[in-house]
């Protein structure tokens, strides 16, 4: 291959056309790129083309505008797409996106690696990376149902003799009720940890661009009632290969009568019904934040940790690059594997 890779940004159709040999999650789909784009964030499709090989590179995401009004930041919902698994292809598109980064003036690079694989990381120059694991039911590499914790069994028992439901539903009413739902939620963890959290993790996620998600179809939400009131609402993201816990939000009655774990079986049975390859139930927290608990309650519906990392340049202008000694020092103490910026990165 060459050792020069070329950038073009094209349009969500050009995107769309490849993508079935990129085989990318559903944080690659363009109904997801263009959903979370609004003011300040700009859609953006990056091919990487090889001069002798053609397109050997996929990646998507957006351009926005920091909070410093004379920089923009390059984000990406998840990890970049090759043909095959090329290590040295990966690398250079890394190096082709630095080049990119520096071209449209932006500040930084940060590339996430929502459901997204990837073994081992990649030492790129000018890049630093961060383990980003997601806890997955691979159900293609089972040899019957998985296997669910007698805990969650008993909770979800629990909530079938209370007259739980669950139904799926993409009404503004019921989005609005996971909003009310996820501030409560939000509330509980701050009293119950110490600290609090953003639900909204993911850049550009609100409440208006979740209702174009379900809009385009991606989005699906599981919700359970009981005595005609939603105690739980689950928002996912359904693929043709799998589904997405992105958000869940539920009421203090829900805790008490194990509501959380009926919605979970129920997402995975449906899950199983549809034939998906695999149901990805995201990251954690930190454990401040009740990590530890929400890693429990994705293991007991039998999903495994699997490795992703996310890949976060220096700053790559002036006079912010100063800043890349203190920002190694930063990412250090939170145990992020960083190397020690080189002169250029000054």
């Amino acid at each position: 291959m060459s050792e020069k890779i070329l950038i073009t940004e094209v349009n969500a159709a050009e995107w769309d056309a490849s993508m079935p040999d990129f085989h990318g999650g559903v944080f690659h789909h363009s109904a997801w790129i263009n959903a979370m784009a609004g003011k300040d964030r700009q859609a953006l499709f990056l091919h990487f083309e090889d001069p002798q090989l053609g397109l050997v590179g996929k990646l998507a995401g957006q351009l926005v505008q920091s909070r410093l009004k004379f920089n923009k930041d390059l984000y990406f919902f998840s990890g970049l797409l090759t043909l095959g698994n090329d290590a040295v292809v990966r690398k250079t598109c890394l190096r082709s996106l630095l080049k990119y980064a520096r071209s449209k003036k932006c500040g930084r690079i940060f590339l996430h690696a929502f459901d997204f694989r990837e073994d081992q990381p990649m030492a790129v120059p000018g890049f630093y990376h961060k383990a980003m694991n997601e806890f997955v039911i691979n159900y293609s590499a089972l040899d019957g149902p998985p296997k669910i914790s007698s805990n969650l069994k008993r909770n979800a028992a629990k909530a079938r003799k209370a007259g739980v439901v669950v139904e799926s539903d993409t009404s503004s009413a019921v989005l609005h009720r996971l909003m009310e739902l996820l501030d409560t939620t939000r509330s509980t963890r701050r009293d119950k940890y110490g600290c609090d959290y953003d639900p909204m993790y993911i850049q550009g996620m609100d409440a208006a661009s979740l209702e174009r998600v379900l809009d385009s179809g991606l989005g699906k939400m599981f919700v359970a009632k009981q005595e005609g009131l939603i105690r739980t609402v689950l928002f996912a993201l359904e693929s043709e290969a799998g589904l997405y816990f992105l958000l869940m939000g539920s009421d203090d009655k829900a805790y008490e009568l194990g509501i959380p774990s009926l919605v979970a079986l129920e997402l995975s049975k449906y899950a199983q019904s549809q034939g998906k390859i695999y149901y990805n139930l995201g990251v954690i927290p930190n454990e401040a934040q009740g990590g530890e608990g929400l890693r429990r309650f994705k293991e007991q519906q039998g999903a495994s940790e699997e490795k992703a990392f996310s890949y976060y340049s220096w700053y790559l202008r002036f006079p912010l690059r100063w800043m890349n000694p203190f920002l190694s020092r930063k990412a250090r103490r939170f145990r992020v594997d960083v190397p020690v910026p080189t002169p250029s990165d000054y």
